[in-house]
Parts: structure tokens; C-alpha cells; sequence
């Protein structure tokens, strides 16, 4: 093959879209370590900034509705993830139950909030001693998880509880 040729090759490519460089991206991320060490250090930032809001909110805040809305996601991504290395039966697992009762509560009655403070810091104690027993793409699963639910219909406690199922079996 000439010169010319392989330009009319590279070209016709380009225009059917088979090298075009969002499928070649695609298709590379599982081996190109630089792209897996970036999309790492995006999901756990996502993830440390999400526990950072729900601690906000956990500690001092008084909006109820948005610390429902922050620890909920951040309990389901994490009990997902949970159940997809095997941790679903440790006690960290019923605290997390616990805590999105009590964020049901919440939820349903702003009024709860102080009774339930201690419920919800009890499961960001939880999530910090899980977390680093955690891989960065079991979370991502989770969020993405989530992500699906919220789009489909209202997030729920017994969302959380089938989480916690063994995903391993």
C-alpha cells in the first residue's frame, strides 16, 4: 500500500467514525493506566466530597431535606460497594440499615432530625471505617447504581437493605 492510499484509508476511517478518538478512549481506559489512575482520583474525589457535605449537614446543619439527599447517596454508593467485596454481614452493615431508617425518618419528618443525629453520625463512622476496605470502581458502580434508581422512580430504605444483599453469590 502507497502513500496515497493509506491517506485514503486513514480518511475513509475517519468519516465511518471506527478511529474516532471518544471510541478509541472507550475502548483503552481498561489499558491505559494513566486514564484508570485518573478516573481513581475522580470517583474518590467525588466520593470524599460527598462525605464531606454529609458530615456538614451531620454535625451542624439544619437542613433536613439536604442531609437526607447527601448521606442517602452516600450510604447506598458505599453499601453497594460493601456487598460487592463481600462486607455486607459485618456490623458496619446493620449500622448502615440503621442509618437510612433514620434518614427515612428524616426524610418524611424534618421535625427528627436532632432525635436522629446520632443514627446518621453513626453511619458516617460506619462508612469511614468501610471505605478503605473499598475499591474506587465498586463505588463508581454504586453512584452508578443510584444513579439509575433516582432516574426511575424514589429512593427508599429497603433500596439500601438490597444493597446489603451478597452481589458476590
Amino acid at each position: 500500500m502507497n502513500r496515497a492510499q493509506r491517506r485514503e484509508a486513514a480518511r475513509a476511517a475517519r468519516r465511518s467514525g471506527r478511529n474516532s478518538p471518544q471510541r478509541n478512549c472507550d475502548r483503552n481506559i481498561t489499558h491505559n493506566r494513566v486514564a484508570q489512575a485518573l478516573l481513581r482520583v475522580r470517583i474518590m474525589g467525588d466520593v470524599q466530597r460527598l462525605r464531606l457535605e454529609a458530615s456538614l449537614h451531620a454535625f451542624t446543619g439544619n437542613n433536613a431535606a439536604h442531609l437526607a439527599d447527601r448521606m442517602g447517596r452516600l450510604l447506598y454508593t458505599v453499601a453497594h460497594a460493601a456487598a460487592l467485596h463481600g462486607l455486607h454481614e459485618m456490623p458496619e452493615a446493620s449500622v448502615l440499615r440503621g442509618t437510612a431508617n433514620a434518614l427515612a425518618d428524616i426524610a418524611n419528618t424534618p421535625a427528627e432530625l436532632e432525635r436522629q443525629r446520632g443514627a446518621i453520625l453513626a453511619g458516617l463512622s460506619a462508612i469511614d471505617r468501610l471505605l478503605p476496605e473499598l475499591h474506587e470502581l465498586s463505588l463508581a458502580r454504586g453512584a452508578l447504581e443510584l444513579d439509575q434508581i433516582l432516574s426511575a422512580r424514589d429512593f427508599t430504605t429497603g433500596d439500601v437493605a438490597r444493597a446489603l444483599k451478597s452481589k458476590t453469590t
